[in-house]
């Protein structure tokens, strides 16, 4: 019933009822919220869509809704909330590839937003303002959003609307569910409409509304109504104004300023002009005579030659006279030097020519044969043969070289095939040794007995699927044989040698190991048991049976250890063959094992009291130290093939530099002989 102290005033007041949205900002689908006459307080948390519905009554109300948050960014001029943010439903921002923040939205094609408010005045008449928001495609442009405003005279219900999207954002869909509706393209004629028939006279109500909802505290009054509700005062303008022509006053004192500053520099540049202008012409006048000097010279060059000319001549033809005279004497003296030639070759010269000439082939010859035997000396020294001192002493020699060369060549071959094997035999016991060196050094890093390869294995699954090597156990690194029991190791180890070498994961981090195992190139060859919580019945086994030998170590491990050693590993050990053939499965000190009623097994590839080979124990001091003995022992072995052959090295190049020098001798024998027939058949 209307209220009487208002029917006799005679004004009409309306009052917000209710207010309705649909897919507005991360309010997803419709939404209905009654307001109460008496007011209404949103409360809630930072980000919980108090803004949210103060901007979507904004967009009804104020020309400013753009101007989205406003509480929340006072001072800012522009803020992260607009028309797309809140139709496409912004809830996140993320980093792209090129490190800018992208908005993750709710609703990403083709969509809609839309929000209403219900007024109802004292007279009961009621009025509902519907704002329709729409985004075609996947557009994010804010200029694309397409805005409707609607001004409905009659019971309005938002949740009639809610196919529109489907309808294809048909306006007129409104229009058939609302006939009252009034459809608007442009706020202003919109707001016209409804201030109209709310009786609102002045736009600036509307404005004034919007500033004290973007208020974000009261604070002092008299700065809320400064700042939110009153315009700025005309003296504003007028101090600009004031401002802006004092800074032309000070631009043009500067102009002054700077002119006199310019004709100051420029009075010494016209001083400095001057001096460059005299300086320029100083030096085309020495340019000029520059030019003349070269003619000048030339000039003076040609009369002194001309003057000195006739006495230079008169002393040429002096020097003429001088050589035909010296001329003429050396013509007679080498007339008389034939002529005591002929005399001298006429009283027995010709025989002392000769003789002359023979001894000098004689010294050529000599010389030759000193040559010969300087080359052949080291041969003949190096063969232990002293030196020649007529012809057969050289034959001697020569046969002699080609038999100790025949004699050499017979024990090289020999020598040749000992170098070769004891290389083969350095070569494998070196990588033998570099094995042994490197299964020391990585089994000094941990305390497991197990081979280097699948210690690899596991540090790099561990470290693909970040877990410690203690949450992926090797199962020989879990047990070891009792110390009172330590004279069965090496058949206990050549029974759980695979199951040893096994690698357990808990069922937490089965599926990971699984793909991990599956995409990778491991290298070896890997066993891994998947370790749930399941508990088996512990078997009852004889203080023989091979489980009772291992202490297990203890932690989240040991009791699936048991159940599994219990039930695949309950070998009996015994010490005879007629108890080996009564049990059903049996293994002996000697390694041979009894897996069931018909299979046997014994692996004699490796001693079985080899520690080299153990791979179980909780410490890997012993399994080190039979290394290295191992490794000490290869370290003399390989010396002594290294001496060995260093020896065999020494008389293959002994006989190698004897048969070298036989055939060098040889070789002289063969150019002596070429050389004699040469000069007997010159004669």
């Amino acid at each position: 019933m209307p209220d009487m102290m208002n029917l006799l005033d005679g004004s009409e007041r309306f009052t917000l009822q209710r207010v309705q949205i649909m897919n507005w900002g991360t309010f997803n689908g419709c939404h209905d919220i009654p307001v109460s006459p008496k007011g209404h307080l949103f409360v809630g948390a930072s980000g919980s869509g108090k803004s949210t519905l103060l901007d979507a009554m904004s967009s009804l109300l104020s020309p400013r809704a753009s101007y989205f948050n406003a509480a929340a960014r006072q001072g800012e001029k522009k803020g992260d909330r607009n028309y797309v943010s809140y139709i496409r439903g912004a809830w996140s921002s993320e980093k792209d590839t090129d490190g800018r923040a992208v908005s993750r939205f709710l609703r990403e094609g083709p969509t809609f937003s839309a929000v209403s408010m219900t007024f109802k005045s004292n007279f009961n008449r009621e009025i509902s303002l519907l704002f329709i928001g729409m985004l075609p495609g996947k557009s994010r442009d804010e200029s694309a959003v397409k805005k409707r405003y609607f001004v409905i005279t009659e019971p309005f219900d938002l949740i009639k609307l809610k196919d529109f999207g489907v309808k294809g954002f048909d306006i007129r869909l409104v229009k058939e569910r609302f006939p009252s509706a009034k459809n608007f393209n442009r706020f202003s004629a919109y707001a016209d409409h409804f201030m109209g028939l709310m009786n609102i006279k002045s736009a600036k109500v509307l404005d004034l509304l919007h500033k004290a909802q973007s208020a974000k505290n009261m604070g002092d009054i008299n700065l809320f109504f400064r700042d939110f509700m009153l315009g700025e005062p005309q003296t504003f303008a007028i101090a600009d104004n004031l401002v802006e022509n004092f800074s032309k006053l000070k631009s043009a004192y500067e102009t002054v300023k700077d002119a006199r500053a310019q004709l100051e520099v420029l009075s010494e540049a016209k001083t400095a002009y001057d001096v460059a202008q005299l300086a320029k012409q100083k030096r085309a006048e020495l340019e000029e005579l520059d030019a003349e000097v070269e003619q000048w010279r030339l000039s003076y060059l040609k009369r002194f030659c001309e003057d000195q000319l006739p006495e230079a001549q008169k002393q040429l033809a002096n020097v003429c006279q001088l050589l035909t005279n010296a001329q003429n004497k050396e013509e007679n003296c080498r007339n008389s030097i034939d002529s005591f030639k002929q005399q001298l070759y006429e009283s027995g010269g010709a025989a002392l020519e000769r003789l002359k000439k023979e001894k000098e082939q004689v010294t050529k010859d000599l010389n030759k044969a000193e040559r010969s035997w300087d080359r052949v000396a080291p041969l003949v020294e190096l063969l232990g043969f002293s030196r020649p001192r007529a012809v057969s002493g050289w034959n001697n020699i020569c046969n002699e070289a080609r038999l100790r060369k025949d004699t050499a060549a017979g024990a090289l071959a020999p020598l040749k095939t000992q170098e070769e094997d004891i290389v083969f035999e350095l070569r494998v016991k070196a990588d033998e040794f570099n094995k042994l060196r490197e299964e020391i050094l990585a089994m000094k890093n941990t305390h497991s007995n197990l081979h280097p390869d699948l210690l690899r294995v596991r540090n790099k699954v561990s470290e693909a699927l970040g877990l410690s090597s203690e949450e992926l156990p090797f199962a020989g690194e879990l047990m070891e044989v009792k110390e009172s029991e330590a004279h069965w190791q090496g058949a206990v180890e050549r029974v759980l040698r695979q199951f040893s070498t096994s690698m357990l994961v808990k069922d937490r981090n089965y599926g990971d190991l699984a793909r991990y195992v599956d995409q990778t190139h491991l290298g070896t060859k890997l066993v891994y048991h998947r370790v749930d919580s399941r508990r088996l019945p512990i078997k009852n086994l004889s203080s023989n049976c091979l489980p009772n030998k291992l202490n297990i170590k203890p932690g989240s491990w040991s009791r699936w250890m048991e159940d599994e050693l219990s039930q695949r590993f309950d070998y009996e050990c015994v010490d005879s063959t007629a108890q080996f053939a009564g049990s059903k499965k049996a293994v002996t000190p000697a390694g041979q094992i009894k897996h069931n009623e018909t299979r046997h097994e014994k692996n004699d590839r490796k001693s079985v009291d080899d520690r080299r080979e153990w791979v179980t124990g909780f410490s890997n001091e012993l399994k080190i130290q039979e290394l290295e003995n191992r490794a000490d022992a290869l370290s003399e072995v390989i010396a002594a093939k290294e001496k060995a052959k260093k020896e065999v090295s020494q008389k293959q190049q002994q006989l190698n530099n004897e048969i070298s020098a036989c055939q060098r001798i040889l070789e002289i024998e063969r150019i002596i002989k070429g050389s004699r027939r040469t000069d007997c058949s010159g004669n």
